[in-house]
């Protein structure tokens, strides 16, 4: 509505110079009498700049569409009997005018068929009216005014433009159904997204109360606490609380994994030595590494290096980053972690021999940008 109304409107300032200026008629806001039609007279063109400013600023307030349409018909219908009135009481009907008023009203508001019909057949009886009574003051009859082929005219235009307000509702329904069907499917798999990661909590939670049962008879009886442990049911003690600590990281990274997609996640964020906990990481991995055929560099600053960060989260990314490199290298290949300050930041790099990753899941898994962590609370 507000671009239909602001055409109108550049239309009448327009008229009003090239008028004025451009032809040279004489002006008068009313009719001179007698009535000519040589004279520009202005009140029709005021009536029109006020009613196409009221459908810019009811457009410009988003009403609701209902409200828009019954809002535009009104607007129309006054400017088409301003229009006729004027032509009526100058003897000349400019039907060209009729037709571009319902033009754009049908093409600025989104009427349905039956409403775009039923505006042109109320402009269609205006003029059938004004054929028949003619209008108090005009200069002529009214049957000179409005012939046969005025009303065949706008006739024709209405049921053209009824077709064509047909054939945009039909796409605009179409829209609108793919449009919902998009939100439902949408909400489907949040639906299932936000299960899945029920789903996932509530295992790892199930997965921790026995592996939490296992370990611990498993520390008693290795700390001597239930006897003395020969050294051959040691070894393999030590082997089964070593894969039961390694299954109890995996359920907490899957329970992590799922306060994660639930946004559910918050780092503690405290100074921590990272070159402390990078050695505490690194020697069962070395182990592992060593058993599988490779060989396993680490270069790590000999200084302590005091980092602000989540001492759990920094944990679990080594040893995630480095177990996935030790599985996926091949016999007599090379992991490599360095650890080291630069520019006020701590930097992790771990490197192997391995195929890597293609460029498209580098992208999703590492992003487009480096992350560092800030050393000593500067920002890196």
């Amino acid at each position: 509505m507000q671009w239909g109304g602001g055409l109108g409107l550049l239309g009448l300032l327009i008229l009003v110079p090239v008028n004025v200026f451009l032809l040279g008629r004489p002006v008068a806001f009313w009719y001179p009498s007698p009535v000519t039609p040589e004279v520009f007279v202005l009140w029709d063109e005021a009536v029109g700049a006020l009613l196409c400013s009221a459908a810019i600023r009811v457009g410009a307030t988003q009403c609701r569409l209902s409200v828009a349409r019954t809002v535009g018909s009104v607007i129309a219908g006054l400017l088409v009997a301003v229009s006729l009135v004027h032509d009526a009481v100058r003897g000349v009907l400019v039907i060209e005018y009729v037709i571009l008023v319902y033009l754009l009203t049908v093409a600025a508001i989104p009427y349905r068929p039956w409403q775009a019909l039923l505006l042109g057949g109320v402009i269609t009886s205006l003029l059938a009216g004004i054929g028949l009574s003619g209008v108090l003051g005009a200069a002529g009859d009214g049957a000179e005014l409005v012939g046969a082929g005025h009303l065949v005219r706008m006739g024709f235009v209405t049921v053209v433009f009824t077709g064509v307000s047909a054939l945009l509702y039909v796409i605009r329904y179409r829209q609108y159904r793919a449009r919902q069907e998009a939100e439902a499917l949408h909400e489907q798999v949040a639906r299932l997204e936000r299960a899945k990661s029920r789903f996932f909590a509530d295992l790892s939670h199930e997965f921790r109360t026995p592996l939490t049962l296992i370990l611990g008879p498993l520390q008693d009886a290795l700390e001597g606490r239930l006897g003395t442990v020969p050294d051959a049911l040691r070894a393999r003690l030590e082997g089964v609380e070593h894969q039961a600590r390694r299954l109890k990281r995996l359920v907490d990274q899957l329970f992590d994994l799922a306060r994660l997609d639930e946004g559910d996640v918050a780092l503690a964020m405290q100074e921590h030595d990272l070159t402390a906990l990078t050695r505490e990481v690194v020697p069962p991995l070395r182990q592992w590494a060593e058993e599988n055929g490779l060989t396993f560099q680490v270069d790590v600053a000999p200084d302590r290096l005091d980092v602000w960060m989540d001492a759990d989260r920094i944990r679990q990314l080594l040893t995630t980053l480095l177990s996935s490199a030790i599985r996926y290298t091949p016999e007599d290949g090379t992991v490599r972690l360095r650890v080291r300050r630069t520019d006020g930041s701590a930097e992790i790099a771990v490197r192997d021999t391995g195929p890597g990753l293609p460029d498209a899941l580098q992208k999703r898994v590492f992003g487009d940008a480096d992350s560092y962590v800030p050393v000593g609370g500067e920002e890196g």
